[in-house]
């Protein structure tokens, strides 16, 4: 899952996928949020991916994400800030039936659930997507791809930033 801030503090998304062994889709989603810090974003993602695996009859979570910040909080290795700490509260509530786990990757890893948190934050909406048709042809191409074990990084280029290949000689 991921969390999205177009400013920080601004209008926030969440996004999330879950997935079988084989890296298939079982259910998706892309929510907005209301306006908050980037740590909301991502704490009430984690809190509406285990909502849905709850409700899928999952009781074995793995979590991806971005934010070594808010794995520390809810592993309970830093004291969360009381903005976010009544949200923590209801993942830990809810992560104490069965097995929960979260584990860090690197932003370049998480273009998918990117793109569904960006989604959520402009639409104004929560959207689930329950099959791969349904979602953004974007996210479905990343989907594809990760499937078939090919990288799939996102860039983001900077501003005023050249480079040439000139060779001095």
């Amino acid at each position: 899952m991921n969390g999205y801030s177009k400013e920080n503090p601004g209008s926030i998304g969440g996004g999330g996928i879950v997935r079988d062994h084989k890296v298939g889709l079982i259910v998706a989603f892309a929510d907005f949020c209301g306006h908050s810090s980037n740590n909301l974003a991502e704490i009430k993602a984690v809190l509406q991916s285990t909502n849905l695996c709850r409700s899928c009859g999952f009781l074995k979570d793995v979590v991806k994400l971005d934010s070594m910040l808010i794995i520390n909080m809810i592993n309970k290795n830093m004291k969360p800030p009381w903005q976010i700490s009544h949200v923590l509260e209801q993942v830990w509530s809810i992560a104490s039936i069965g097995e929960f786990t979260s584990l860090h990757y690197f932003r370049e890893e998480n273009g998918i659930v990117d793109q569904l948190a960006n989604l959520g934050e402009r639409n104004n909406n929560q959207v689930i997507f329950t099959e791969v048709v349904s979602l953004p042809r974007k996210v479905r191409d990343s989907l594809k791809l990760e499937q078939e074990c090919l990288q799939n990084f996102r860039f983001k280029p900077r501003r005023n930033h050249y480079t040439t290949d000139d060779v001095i000689t």
